[in-house]
């Protein structure tokens, strides 16, 4: 008896990904992105982000966008915000003038049922050095966060 109730609760947990609505993703890249069927306030509280399950890869394609901020800002590339809305992300890019080439503020909205969420890829403050690190640092982890629902989904 105690052996089927083991099975049936890892069985349950490795299929917890293919069945969440929701997945939540660390602020800081750091810890495993949760996959949910709500929205824990708590959580989000303490640094999470929250998307919708079928949104991962264009939240991937579009953070791709931005990998090469320092040469767009070279080139002064203007952002089109419209070519990066999906059904519950939306990108806002803001321009800001620097005079060897221009540093942008990118915010990441997840609209979701409760509210809107908000998580800045790219500040303007730092360099396009230090933003080109976080935003090669959060594909590595929407790549990784890939990887496991695709396996859990096996």
């Amino acid at each position: 008896m105690k052996f089927a109730l083991v099975i049936l609760f890892l069985s349950s947990a490795f299929t917890a990904a293919a069945q969440s609505k929701f997945i939540l993703i660390d602020r800081g890249y750091e810890r495993p992105a949760l996959f949910t069927d709500s929205i824990d306030v708590k959580l989000t509280k303490k640094g999470y982000f929250p998307i919708h399950y079928d949104q991962l890869d264009s939240l991937l394609t579009i953070v791709k966008e931005f990998d090469n901020l320092n040469k767009d800002g070279q080139k002064r590339r203007y952002f089109d915000e419209d070519e990066y809305k999906t059904v519950s992300l939306k990108v806002s890019v803001a321009n800001v003038k620097r005079a060897y080439g221009d540093l942008y503020n990118i915010e990441l909205t997840s609209m979701m049922p409760a509210g809107d969420y908000k998580l800045m890829i790219s500040d303007a403050s730092n360099t396009a050095y230090v933003n080109k690190i976080d935003i090669n640092h959060f594909i590595s982890y929407l790549k990784t966060t890939v990887k496991i629902r695709d396996k859990s989904s096996k």
